[in-house]
């Protein structure tokens, strides 16, 4: 059975941390410049099309740079690939005939996948009203006043 007591040195400073700062350099991620990156040539014709509605609304939001084309463009082939597969179940019903009876069509759970890969890129480019409040644009570079910055820059007395 332990003994009660305070904690010993090294356990409190792991739990509490030792009150100096980090020796570990942290490196600076600049962002990228927000714009539309161009589509990639591999999209499908309905997975373009997806791209193209995507672009403006993303835009919009402040979600989208440059550096965005390859997710932006796995989001616009599963929304391409649902709305596909969503057609082809609407054609050829939720079963389909085999020769030991019926059983559920394929295409139904392909069509899950993608519902589901698009889902998980929607929230990463914000475009659900919970994943809203989660994402943040990049903030804009604020404009800095001629004054402030003299001021900043002038040598203290």
């Amino acid at each position: 059975m332990g003994r009660r007591g305070p904690l010993p040195d090294k356990a409190r400073r792991a739990l509490t941390g030792t009150g100096k700062p980090s020796t570990r350099s942290r490196k600076t991620i600049t962002a990228p410049d927000a714009g539309a990156p161009p589509a990639p040539a591999w999209l499908s014709d309905q997975a373009r099309a997806e791209w193209d509605s995507l672009v403006p609304v993303l835009l919009e939001l402040g979600t989208l740079t440059a550096a965005d084309g390859h997710a932006l463009a796995l989001l616009a082939d599963a929304l391409a690939t649902y709305r596909f597969l969503s057609a082809e179940l609407m054609r050829t019903g939720a079963t389909v005939p085999t020769k030991d009876g019926v059983k559920a069509n394929p295409a139904g759970a392909l069509a899950g996948d993608a519902w589901r890969r698009a889902c998980r890129m929607m929230l990463e480019f914000g475009l659900t009203p919970a994943a809203r409040n989660r994402v943040a644009a990049p903030p804009e570079s604020p404009e800095v006043d001629p004054l402030e910055q003299f001021i900043a820059d002038a040598p203290s007395r």
